[in-house]
């Protein structure tokens, strides 16, 4: 419990298919953070529509400069599309915060290490059933014991996942 910032209180209510007021807090920071990023990317979107324009309009073909103007209208398409297929992406992954929805696995187990700049890092995860999650902090790894059966719950958030409470099954 320790290791994953939860109560039993927490644990009791995710059981029941709700989160404590301090679990809402902390889908609420993640909310937070989805948002800024979502308008940085669209502030980045825009500011590139702004350049693009800025030079085609220097690059304009009474200038001499026609025959650029095509490649520049394909770049500032696909630099915009990926601006938002990010966007939306990001939404998306974000539908499942917004809901509070609170999914549950039951599984054996296996932790892992990713190992990060040639050592100097450190990623720890753990499959549990068929879902992956990236844990925060080596605290969380060293709680988790291979081949025990885990219930963790959790709300989807690809490609972490927000642990809400684990409890052993064995």
């Amino acid at each position: 419990m320790e290791a994953f910032e939860f109560t039993h209180d927490d644990l009791l209510s995710n059981r029941a298919n709700k989160l404590t007021q301090s679990q809402q807090r902390k889908i609420n920071s993640h909310i937070r953070i989805a948002e800024i990023s979502s308008r940085l990317a669209l502030g980045a979107c825009i500011g590139t529509m702004i350049l693009y324009l800025g030079i085609g309009y220097a690059l304009r073909p009474e200038n001499g400069y026609g025959q650029a103007l095509p490649y520049l209208i394909f770049a500032a398409a696909l630099f915009i599309g990926i601006f938002i297929f990010f966007i939306l992406v990001g939404n998306f992954k974000g539908r499942h915060l917004r809901d509070g929805q609170i999914s549950v696995v039951e599984g054996i187990a296996s932790p892992s290490i990713k190992k990060l700049n040639h050592g100097r890092w450190s990623a720890y995860y753990v499959s549990v059933g068929d879902v992956k999650f990236q844990l925060s902090s080596q605290d969380q790894f060293d709680a988790l014991r291979a081949d025990v059966r885990y219930r963790v719950f959790y709300i989807q958030y690809p490609p972490t996942h927000i642990i809400l409470s684990i409890e052993s099954m064995d």
